[in-house]
């Protein structure tokens, strides 16, 4: 069976009967079932190739950037948005065709980081920001890289108590 198999996460029944399967694999379907295979799979895939570089989006005719940049009056900056997906949201149900692994935070965050640093964009807007994660990963490591920052959680942030407060997220 090819670990591609594993990204057909709504798949909940597979007749293995009279096939010729691995012996571990088959142990799987028989012990925990059809979807604790598919997870297995899933998360055993191999990791697929890079996507290509992002483009970006120049909102000037190249002439206009020129004459802009050859202006001495003529202040330019760069602005990057990106979703960071918090974590409550990475989950194997809304994304169940992602290998385990690469939902996890402590995966994901450093591959943010060097996205958000690689751009060098004079100012960064960060949506679905976990208040812990921008308080202890986000804060530091772009402080360091020479950012200051600001943080918004969502609303209900008010009404809660202070360890479920460290799990809304917001804008950055």
């Amino acid at each position: 069976i090819p670990p591609e198999l594993g990204t057909l996460h709504q798949l909940q029944t597979l007749g293995i009967e009279g096939n010729p399967l691995e012996p571990s694999l088959k142990a799987i379907v028989q012990k925990e079932g059809t979807p604790a295979l598919i997870s297995f799979l899933r998360d055993s895939c191999p990791i697929p190739a890079q996507p290509p570089p992002r483009s970006l989006r120049d909102l000037l005719a190249p002439g206009e950037r020129e004459a802009l940049l050859e202006d001495p009056n003529v202040e330019v900056l760069s602005v990057l948005c990106f979703n960071i997906l918090c974590e409550m949201y990475a989950t194997e149900r809304l994304y169940g065709y992602t290998p385990s692994w690469a939902l996890e935070w402590s995966y994901r965050r450093d591959l943010i980081m060097a996205e958000l640093l690689k751009h060098q964009a004079d100012f960064l807007c960060l949506q679905e920001v976990q208040t812990a994660q921008y308080e202890e990963y986000f804060v530091p490591k772009l402080g360091s890289a020479g950012y200051e920052g600001v943080y918004y959680p969502k609303s209900r942030y008010k009404t809660m108590n202070e360890a479920d407060r460290r799990l809304v997220d917001g804008s950055a």
